[in-house]
């Protein structure tokens, strides 16, 4: 197995995590290319397809897991609610 490739653990089907060319955040992608899909592995970061920063034709393509994934949603909010609860948590008293 590629170490690069993971499961999603909602639905168990091969994913990697990449890390956006622009944002540095983390993407999640379905490990089996696409032929349409909206996001190339550059230099081993993701690149988006957009109207002002078109992929080249050349590229392998994938697409988002969230996009694919039947579980998608709702792990799309539950990592949005972990992530509200880490940005409200106090940090610990040292007393």
């Amino acid at each position: 197995m590629d170490p690069n490739v993971q499961y999603c653990t909602a639905c168990k089907k091969p994913v990697m995590f990449v890390v956006a060319q622009k944002s540095g955040k983390i993407n999640i992608l379905d490990a089996a290319a696409h032929p349409n899909g909206n996001v190339a592995i550059i230099d081993g970061l993701a690149h988006f397809d957009s109207k002002l920063d078109p992929l080249p034709d050349d590229v392998t393509r994938y697409v988002s897991h969230f996009s694919s994934c039947p579980f998608g949603a709702r792990v799309r909010e539950d990592l949005k609610q972990r992530n509200e609860e880490r940005a409200n948590a106090t940090p610990n008293s040292w007393e």
